[in-house]
């Protein structure tokens, strides 16, 4: 990481006090003439340390500053292996979980990758909603999810969209009377469109 500092004279000495362990000064690795901190930090914390800086004209400056070093984490994998069925025309939402990395994650469908079942979008915060409208087995749409350090981590999944069962809604029909031209219309749900009727 390169500091940055300004002098009349265009001369910049810079120095360091207190550096996270694994960053050190010249002649070890460390800080060059250019103010370019360097090295591989060998633990992890929040460390404060400060900045000096003077231009050799007996001019200086001071500044505090903070260093955080993430500690070794495990792989950033996908965790969700399993989705719940769906039904037709009901909403549906899920949220995919992951784990290992570095947060924040963001959840994406690979352009190679087969769509997910129609009507249904996977948001950037995980969320798999929508409201399905054909019924089936979708399978072998994958999902990649990128953590804050660009690693990506890949998932295949599955889901399956039920339909609702076929029902006839009439409990009842209207009276008739004798003589009379008699019309009633009766009603259905579920199953798979269009429908065909017979007595």
């Amino acid at each position: 990481q390169f500091l940055q500092g300004s002098s009349c004279s265009g001369n910049l000495n810079w120095s360091l006090n207190d550096l996270p362990p694994g960053l050190g000064l010249p002649p070890d690795v460390g800080l060059g003439g250019n103010g370019n901190i360097q090295g591989t930090p060998n633990s992890s914390g929040t460390y404060n340390f400060s900045v000096h800086l003077d231009d050799g004209n007996g001019n200086s400056t001071n500044q505090n500053l903070s260093l955080y070093i993430a500690g070794v984490s495990s792989p950033l994998q996908v965790t969700t292996t399993y989705l719940p069925d769906g039904t037709v025309n009901a909403f549906y939402s899920q949220t995919l979980q992951a784990s290992g990395g570095q947060p924040p994650y963001s959840w994406s469908i690979p352009a190679y990758s087969a769509n997910p079942p129609p009507n249904l979008t996977l948001a950037t915060n995980g969320v798999l909603s929508g409201t399905p409208v054909t019924f089936g087995r979708w399978a072998g749409f994958d999902v990649a999810v990128t953590d804050g350090a660009t690693n990506t981590a890949y998932q295949t999944l599955w889901v399956n969209i039920e339909n609702l069962p076929l029902v006839i809604t009439n409990v009842s029909l209207p009276n008739g009377t004798v003589g009379a031209a008699y019309s009633a219309q009766l009603g259905a749900t579920g199953g798979q469109s269009p429908y065909y009727w017979d007595l």
